[in-house]
C-alpha cells in the first residue's frame, strides 16, 4: 500500500461520513416537516438544501477521490513504514468498520437520553418536538450497525459501483 492508496481511502471514508450524516439529518427534517404544522415551506426548503449539500459533497468526494488522492500524495509512497503490508481492501474494511462503530457510539447515547426524557416527562408536545431528532439518531444507529457488522457488503457495493460501465467499449463490461 502506498500513500496514494491510503489518501484515496481516507477521502472515501470522509465521503461516506458526509453521506451518512446528510441522510440521517434529512430523515429528521422530513419527520419534523411531517409532524409540524408550524414549519413553513421556506424553512423546510432551507433545512433540506443544507442537508442536500452534505450529501452532494459526499458524492463529489467519492467520485473524485482518485484525483484528490493524487493531489494529496503527489505520487509519493509512504516512506519508513517497514513491513507495512496491508491490502487496500483490508484497510478499507477496517476503516468502514471504525466508521460504523463511530456512528453507533455517537447515536446510541442520544437515543437513550431522548427516550429517557420522553418517558420521564410524559409530555406530548416534547414527544412531537423530539421525534425528528430521535428518528435521525435511529437512522444513524441502523446505518452504523450495518457498516460495523458488515463492512464487506459495503466494499462489495463499492466494487460494483466502481466497475459499472468501466471498459464497456471493449466488451469486458466491468474489468480494468
Amino acid at each position: 500500500m502506498n500513500k496514494h492508496n491510503l489518501a484515496g481511502l481516507a477521502v472515501k471514508l470522509l465521503a461516506v461520513f458526509l453521506l451518512i450524516k446528510g441522510v440521517s439529518a434529512l430523515a429528521a427534517v422530513a419527520t419534523l416537516q411531517a409532524i409540524s404544522s408550524s414549519q413553513t415551506d421556506t424553512t423546510y426548503a432551507i433545512n433540506v438544501s443544507n442537508l442536500i449539500a452534505y450529501i452532494l459533497m459526499g458524492i463529489i468526494l467519492w467520485f473524485f477521490s482518485p484525483k484528490l488522492a493524487g493531489f494529496i500524495s503527489k505520487g509519493e509512497n509512504i516512506a519508513g513504514m517497514g513491513d507495512f503490508s496491508i491490502s487496500a481492501e483490508d484497510l478499507q474494511r477496517v476503516l468502514f468498520s471504525v466508521l460504523g462503530l463511530y456512528f453507533v457510539g455517537r447515536s446510541l447515547p442520544q437515543i437513550v437520553s431522548t427516550l429517557t426524557s420522553l418517558f420521564a416527562l410524559q409530555n406530548p408536545s416534547l414527544f412531537r418536538s423530539s421525534l425528528p431528532y430521535l428518528m435521525g439518531n435511529i437512522t444513524e444507529l441502523i446505518v452504523g450497525l450495518i457498516i460495523f457488522l458488515s463492512p464487506q457488503g459495503l466494499i462489495n457495493l463499492v466494487k460494483a459501483i466502481k466497475t459499472l460501465g468501466v471498459n464497456s467499449k471493449d466488451g469486458e463490461g466491468g474489468t480494468r
